[in-house]
């Protein structure tokens, strides 16, 4: 019987701090994130990158390093700069010139 209320007990903290985009606190991973000034909430989908908000995984991973370019914002991030020109995304991943405006 223990076993089954310890269960019920975790299934019903792992829901909640699940859903913690529909609470008016802060989750742990939020509250973690905020105090740091980086990090990334799955829970809640949003971030922060040096204690500025960001809406979006893909502006996040960008922001934070890594070559990526988020099809919903229409920006690339590489070495953590962006641009909104796709072309220069491509060609700056790997040391070129851009073929669409010539940056």
């Amino acid at each position: 019987m223990k076993l089954m209320v310890g269960t019920l007990v975790l299934s019903v903290l792992a829901l909640s701090l699940a859903s913690c985009a529909a609470s008016s606190q802060a989750c742990t991973s939020c509250a973690q994130m905020m105090g740091k000034g980086t990090g990334w909430c799955e829970g809640c989908s949003k971030g922060m990158v040096d204690g500025k908000e960001v809406k979006c995984a893909s502006c996040y991973k960008g922001k934070t390093g890594e070559a990526t370019w988020c099809s919903s914002c229409k920006k690339g991030y590489v070495g953590g700069q962006s641009m909104k020109c796709k072309g220069c995304f491509e060609a700056k991943k790997v040391g070129g010139t851009c073929m669409d405006c010539k940056k």
